[in-house]
């Protein structure tokens, strides 16, 4: 969806195994964070030049 291209898509699964980040890109998140999610980490993909 074109309107949606500068929308900021972050996974934070409930459970994180084998093979869940790669999903997680091929279903288009252009992040993926398993918990506990680092606050640094999320912070520097808000402030990252593409989403800043």
């Amino acid at each position: 969806m074109p309107e949606m291209e500068a929308t900021l898509l972050i996974a934070i699964p409930g459970n994180s195994g084998g093979g869940d980040e790669l999903r997680s890109r091929e279903s288009g998140f252009d992040f993926h964070l398993t918990k506990p999610v680092d606050v640094d980490a999320r912070l520097s993909m808000l402030a990252s030049p593409r989403f800043g």
